[in-house]
């Protein structure tokens, strides 16, 4: 569990450049704080994690919020997954249809590990939930 106002150092990415990171916790609210260069104050990246934590903790991250479409946005050192659309948690919409079709959630980290139809389906799934959050 976090404790309030703990403050934590991790490799992240700001406006696509490699930064370290600060990150304050102030209750269940996370402000990531650049150490050396204040841009947009977003962390982003587009091309894979945008917080990478000493503990093993990944955590992909668009424009300041939790976003990833091929796989889950964050994946802790335990290997607990939150799934997240533009910063909407779509968890129980993706374990739900991975059960569905006989994936178990808990080994599933990302498309590529399915075969090309069942991808390609899991892919449409979300694209349809994002087109649904808007």
């Amino acid at each position: 569990m976090r404790k309030r106002n703990q403050t934590n150092r991790a490799e992240g990415y700001m406006d696509g450049t490699k930064h370290d990171v600060v990150v304050y916790y102030n209750g269940s609210k996370t402000v990531v704080k650049n150490v050396s260069i204040v841009t947009t104050n977003k962390v982003h990246r587009e091309d894979g994690p945008a917080l990478l934590w000493d503990n093993g903790t990944t955590v992909w991250i668009q424009h300041g919020k939790h976003h990833r479409m091929d796989g889950p946005s964050s994946i802790n050192s335990i290997g607990r997954q939150r799934w997240c659309i533009r910063g909407r948690d779509v968890t129980k919409k993706v374990n739900q249809w991975l059960e569905d079709n006989g994936i178990d959630p808990l080994k599933f980290f990302q498309f590529n590990d399915l075969d090309d139809q069942t991808a390609v389906c899991f892919l449409s799934f979300m694209l349809s939930l994002e087109g649904k959050l808007t």
